[in-house]
């Protein structure tokens, strides 16, 4: 099996993985009991969890296809561009594919996102969950690895003008 064919099967186990996990982590949280890590971060129980649901069914139905068409551009963006994107940027999007489709399932499953950390210390902050965490890394990420690539790229050009 040849590398890039290994490096996109691992990218699958990641997505996957992530979904799981998220899933899990939602499955599993305590319907009454409330903890605090370290006075920082707060868990919040299934009964307060907060949910982002709006009542207006069209914009459920908003979110869930903004969602959609999102995952649907950048799962394009790395199967067009899969011979010629590092598998850094392919991680970072591996992350916000995996993040986006945990909470889509929520959003077409139980009617929102279930939100269940909550950082102490930002009070005016929404709780957030595992899947949220894990798209905003990956988004860093990408911005990151775009960046980077930028610069490589002007560094090119420089010396091609030379």
């Amino acid at each position: 099996m040849k590398t890039k064919s290994k490096k996109n099967i691992y990218l699958i186990i990641l997505i996957i993985f992530l979904i799981i996990l998220d899933q899990i982590i939602k499955f599993t949280l305590p319907n009454e009991n409330e903890g605090k890590i370290n006075n920082l971060i707060e868990i919040i129980s299934k009964d307060n969890s907060e949910i982002l649901v709006d009542k207006n069914s069209n914009n459920k139905l908003t979110y869930i296809t903004t969602d959609i068409v999102v995952l649907a551009l950048v799962i394009r963006l790395m199967i067009v561009q899969k011979d010629t994107m590092n598998f850094k940027t392919k991680i970072a999007l591996g992350l916000i594919v995996g993040g986006g489709l945990s909470n889509l399932i929520d959003r077409i499953l139980k009617g929102g996102v279930i939100n269940y950390i909550k950082i102490s210390s930002w009070e005016h902050m929404p709780a957030i969950n595992f899947a949220s965490i894990i798209i905003a890394i990956g988004f860093i990420l990408f911005v990151v690895n775009l960046a980077i690539y930028a610069k490589k790229d002007i560094k090119i050009d420089k010396k091609e003008s030379e």
